[in-house]
C-alpha cells in the first residue's frame, strides 16, 4: 500500500465528508478504489484528531443528488468535502495528495468518457486545460472541472448562495444554438462570482485518476491496422 505524504492538518480537528451521487450501483473499480481509500486512512489519518464518513445519494438527477449531498455533508459537521463520482478509479492515497495542498478547493483533471477523448477540466479563461500526462506535475489554476475528484473546505460552500448546483441552458448568442451548462460548470461559475477562491488542478494526482465506463468493439476498430495483419498466421493460431 503506499505510503502517505505528511499532511498539514495533524493539528486541528479534521471531519471529512466523502460525498458520492450515484444511480443504484457503483462500478467494481469505483468501490475497491473507496474501500482501499478508507483503509488508508485508517493507518494514515489527516489529522491527529479525525473522522471521516460516507454519504451515499442515490438517484438520476445529479444537480439535485449533489445539492442535498452539500446539505448532509454540512449538517454532518465536515470541514472538508471530497467529492468522488461512482465511475472513478484512484489510488488509496488520492485524499492525502488532495488534502496535502491545503487549498479551499482543489481537484483531478481527468478525461471524458468518449473516443477521442479531451480533459474536462477549463482554464480560468474558459479554454480547453492542456491533458495531464506523464510529463505534467505540480498545481494549475483552472476555471472549471468534473466532480468526479474534487476536495474542498465547507467554507467554500458556506460563501455562495443556494442552489450551488443546477442545470441551465446558456444562450451564446444570435445564430448559436444554446449550450446546456452542467451542474460542475454552473458551480464553479457561482463560485467565481461570488468569491475570491482559486481552483486548482493536481496533475501529479490526476496521473491516477481515470474515467471507467463502457465500450462497444466493433469491425470497425479494425480497419486501420487489419492490412497489418499477417492473416494466414492469424488463422493458423486460431485453429490451434
Amino acid at each position: 500500500m503506499p505510503e502517505a505524504k505528511e499532511s498539514k492538518g495533524q493539528g486541528r480537528p479534521v471531519h471529512l465528508a466523502i460525498c458520492v451521487p450515484s444511480m443504484d450501483y457503483w462500478l467494481a473499480d469505483f468501490a475497491l478504489s473507496v474501500m482501499s481509500m478508507q483503509q488508508l486512512l485508517g493507518y494514515h489519518p489527516l489529522s491527529d484528531d479525525f473522522k471521516h464518513n460516507l454519504i451515499n445519494e442515490r438517484g438520476s438527477l445529479i444537480a439535485y443528488q449533489r445539492e442535498n449531498l452539500a446539505k448532509q455533508a454540512l449538517k454532518s459537521g465536515a470541514t472538508h468535502i471530497l467529492w468522488l463520482d461512482s465511475d472513478m478509479k484512484f489510488p488509496p492515497n488520492l485524499i492525502h495528495k488532495l488534502f496535502k495542498h491545503d487549498l479551499p478547493i482543489v481537484g483531478c483533471n481527468y478525461v471524458k468518457r468518449k473516443i477521442p477523448s479531451m480533459p474536462n477540466t477549463k482554464t480560468p479563461d474558459n479554454k480547453r486545460l492542456i491533458a495531464t500526462n506523464r510529463d505534467s506535475h505540480g498545481l494549475e489554476r483552472a476555471g472549471s472541472m468534473g466532480f468526479g475528484a474534487v476536495l474542498m473546505k465547507r467554507e467554500v460552500l458556506e460563501a455562495i448562495p443556494q442552489p450551488w448546483f443546477d442545470t441551465v441552458w446558456m444562450d451564446k448568442g444570435e445564430g448559436k444554438e444554446p449550450e446546456l451548462v452542467g451542474e460542475d460548470v454552473f458551480f464553479f461559475a457561482k463560485m467565481h462570482n461570488f468569491t475570491d477562491y482559486k481552483l486548482y488542478v493536481d496533475h501529479d494526482a490526476s496521473q491516477k485518476v481515470s474515467h471507467m465506463g463502457t465500450f462497444e468493439y466493433d469491425n470497425a476498430l479494425c480497419e486501420a491496422t487489419w492490412d497489418e495483419i499477417d492473416h494466414d498466421a492469424t488463422k493458423e493460431a486460431m485453429m490451434g
